[in-house]
């Protein structure tokens, strides 16, 4: 059985650095900003959608500060940072749970209750978080504790 460490290194030896930072970047806090007002301003996203991606990233934060679970690349010398981020913030600095897969999974679940026929809202959730795993800032289950 393997360890959430070797599942980590195992998926680095993939030459998908690249696609990986591209699947996590509308995720990073200043560009999903951007994706929310831009989404919000053509109508896909009202206000009450937005109070919940707020409350729910605002519970996520909660939950990091009180497991304070280092990120894997702080943890272990196998693992590389491949996401070009210090995380030295404290919003930024705990890995459990991944705040890139909670916004993607509530954004595509209030999105898909508009357009359920859209299939990659369904898939998003799990490319953001296997992407998150790739660059070595999550632990796989910190990828189920943000979904």
């Amino acid at each position: 059985m393997y360890d959430e460490i070797e599942i980590i290194e195992n998926l680095q030896k993939l030459n998908l650095n690249n696609t990986m930072k591209l699947i996590s970047q509308p995720f990073n806090s200043v560009s999903f900003i951007i994706l929310l007002v831009l989404f919000y301003k053509y109508n896909l996203l009202n206000q009450n959608d937005i109070i919940k991606l707020g409350f729910s990233s605002f519970i996520t934060f909660l939950i990091k500060i009180i497991i304070q679970r280092k990120r894997p690349y702080k943890s272990s010398t196998r693992v590389k940072n491949l996401s070009n981020s210090t995380h030295s913030s404290l919003s930024e600095k705990y890995s459990f749970p991944s705040g890139h897969t909670q916004t993607a999974t509530v954004l595509a679940l209030i999105l898909l209750r508009k357009y359920p026929n859209e299939n990659f809202l369904k898939i998003m959730p799990f490319m953001v978080g296997l992407s998150r795993v790739f660059l070595g800032v999550h632990y796989p289950t910190d990828i189920i504790g943000g979904m």
